[in-house]
């Protein structure tokens, strides 16, 4: 029973984790992505990852003070780790809005509901290439 119970607590670390980079992942966060998708995509991809990890995992703490502890740094770890990733891709934004700034068209800008504010086509551009070439 006690290997149940730390498999499953191992299962919940990852899936912490994968919560907190998936809420903020750019693709994913976009506000037309509903929470529920995001939240059965975390869960998905974490019994993948629970299934494919090999060795048996670390035990998990006695107390429940530790237990919220470790939980809670795997929450910020995941949350940290998405918003890397976001600010990588809100460059590729600035870049193309520095581009349009340069040449001209900085009055082109159009209203994007993902960022809440006007992006200008080529940081729109700049932004959507990148997210092609990280996907693939």
């Amino acid at each position: 029973m006690e290997l149940i119970l730390e498999k499953w607590f191992f299962f919940l670390l990852i899936w912490t984790r994968l919560v907190g980079i998936v809420f903020l992942f750019p693709f994913f966060s976009w506000r037309g992505v509903p929470v529920a998708l995001r939240l059965w995509l975390s869960l998905v991809l974490a019994v993948l990852l629970f299934f494919s990890l090999q060795g048996e995992p670390a035990p998990a703490p006695e107390d429940s003070v530790r237990l919220v502890l470790l939980i809670a740094q795997e929450a910020l770890t995941g949350l940290a780790l998405g918003y890397l990733t976001l600010l990588f891709f809100s460059l590729f934004v600035n870049a193309g809005q520095m581009i349009d700034l340069s040449s001209g068209l900085m009055l082109s800008a159009v209203f994007d509901p993902q960022f809440g504010g006007q992006v200008t086509f080529m940081g729109q551009f700049y932004y959507l290439l990148a997210l092609v070439f990280y996907l693939t």
